[in-house]
């Protein structure tokens, strides 16, 4: 096929989802004439009222024929997901047109927004500007002086007082033990959908690989969603402080930008935790860092931190009027930063 609408390793991932049903149906292909003009794909997933899960579906993925825009398939694709999902869906991470669009269809209701934070410890002028606007082409030596001279200012003000915490020390774990789901249990109640437990598979089956260019050009020519980077990898991690479980992290780094989908510690420990994340991203030659966790967050805004520059973002949620009538009235929204398909992301 000239455009494929799902990799081997997303398939392989959402066979092995442990919340799919043998019936669910994850991808919608539309079809003009015999040709393919759009998909869609859902993720299968369950949220949880006393304990007790309801099944509901994250969109994952929609595309479009370039050629066949206008002809009214995103319409009949969405309406064919909610008919099989019984009109409970939730979709995020989308683009402001494809906000609208969602909307405007009334298929979708805005939900709620996360406000989070992204730090850049490094300067990258000359890729970020040049990818932009090609006429800088000519400047890019001068763009790449600039980055060098702003790295050295940070390396200098990481130096300065963001020292290591002698005491803590972090175990990397393939999947989750005993020792880590009952930590995690603490937290999960009060989650909307309770997955960190689910990192296993998570870790098992990613949707981005690690290859070459060579590689990433083939595949990437005819699947639209990334499925091939120079650097994707998952770390599961338990941090102590002496023998003191403080937290269990799930994280990722792609190329040499670092998230955190899931992470559970108390509140009280925050500046531990963030000074953790801060030897991470030294340790790892992050140049961006990503995170919608509250404390996490709101910690990194306030204080003395490693990055050049910070800024605030936002990550907005659409909910079916139906999926959204059946939650109880206030009904308390929590979800970590991986929820739906972020985590593969």
């Amino acid at each position: 096929m000239p455009n494929i609408p799902i990799s081997r390793q997303r398939a392989l991932s959402h066979i092995h989802n442990p919340r799919k049903d043998a019936d669910d149906i994850l991808l919608f292909i539309g079809y003009i004439d015999g040709e393919m003009a759009g998909y869609l794909g859902i993720l299968p997933d369950v949220y949880f009222i006393n304990d007790i899960p309801h099944k509901f579906g994250w969109i994952s993925c929609m595309w479009m024929n370039e050629i066949m825009r206008g002809m009214g398939v995103t319409q009949e694709l969405i309406a064919e997901a909610l008919q099989k999902w019984d009109g409970r869906i939730i979709v995020t991470e989308i683009t402001l047109p494809a906000r609208t669009m969602f909307i405007i269809t009334g298929f979708f209701q805005e939900w709620f927004t996360l406000n989070g934070f992204r730090g850049y410890k490094k300067g990258n002028l000359h890729e970020i500007l040049t990818k932009r606007k090609p006429t800088l082409q000519k400047m890019k030596w001068g763009l790449k002086l600039a980055d060098g001279l702003i790295n050295i200012l940070s390396a200098l003000k990481t130096k300065m007082g963001l020292g290591k915490n002698k005491n803590i020390r972090i175990e990397k774990i393939q999947a989750p033990d005993e020792e880590s789901l009952r930590f995690i249990k603490q937290f999960e109640q009060k989650e909307f959908n309770c997955r960190g437990s689910e990192a296993g598979w998570m870790m098992a089956w990613p949707w981005v690989l690690s290859s070459e260019k060579g590689d990433m050009d083939i595949l990437q020519s005819k699947y639209y969603f990334s499925s091939i980077d120079k650097r994707f990898e998952f770390q599961l991690l338990k941090i102590y402080e002496h023998d003191r479980l403080l937290s269990v992290a799930l994280i990722t780094i792609r190329n040499n930008h670092l998230k955190i989908p899931y992470i559970y510690f108390d509140k009280a420990d925050t500046e531990k935790i963030v000074k953790v994340i801060f030897g991470i991203i030294m340790e790892e030659n992050i140049s961006t860092f990503t995170t919608y966790n509250h404390d996490i967050s709101a910690y990194m805004q306030a204080h003395r931190s490693p990055f050049i520059y910070k800024k605030e973002i936002d990550r907005v949620y659409l909910i079916t009027p139906k999926l959204y009538e059946e939650l109880p009235e206030n009904f308390p929204i929590c979800l970590q930063d991986g929820d739906g398909d972020c985590v593969f992301t």
